[in-house]
C-alpha cells in the first residue's frame, strides 16, 4: 500500500491510499508547497 503523509504547521496526518500498481515504480517523493521557499536551505536541512 502507498503511504501518504501530509503536514501543515504542527498538524500531521498519514493514511494508506491504495495498493501499488504492478507496473508502478515504487518511490518516495517529498513535496513542499509555499511561497519564496529557499530550496538550498531545505536540501541542506534534509541532508544534515
Amino acid at each position: 500500500m502507498r503511504l501518504v503523509m501530509q503536514g501543515v504547521g504542527n498538524r500531521f496526518d498519514k493514511f494508506y491510499d491504495r495498493p501499488w500498481k504492478p507496473q508502478e515504480e515504487k518511490q518516495t517523493k517529498l513535496v513542499f508547497i509555499g511561497r519564496d521557499l529557499d530550496a538550498s536551505k531545505i536540501e541542506s536541512a534534509l541532508t544534515n
